[in-house]
């Protein structure tokens, strides 16, 4: 069976948007503290930066897990 649209945005928000927030945990609980010389000054647009390229990942996402069952039930229909 399909998965609809909804759990498909659904999912992706939730795999990409666990992504950004260990990202950004890594970033300032890990990162930061091993190499305090980094520019702190600049981590508003670093943000910046992550929040763009997390939602071209969830426009990705989505697509190709709208093609896969596209094609998974191409294969069971016919």
């Amino acid at each position: 069976m399909s998965q609809s649209r909804k759990m498909s945005i659904f999912e992706t928000f939730m795999n990409v948007g666990s992504g950004l927030a260990s990202a950004n945990l890594c970033w300032w609980y890990i990162i930061l503290p091993l190499y305090p010389k980094l520019n702190q000054e600049n981590a508003g647009n670093i943000f910046i930066v992550n929040l763009i390229f997390t939602g071209i990942s969830i426009i990705r996402g989505y697509f190709w897990r709208r093609c896969f069952n596209y094609f998974q039930m191409k294969k069971v229909l016919n």
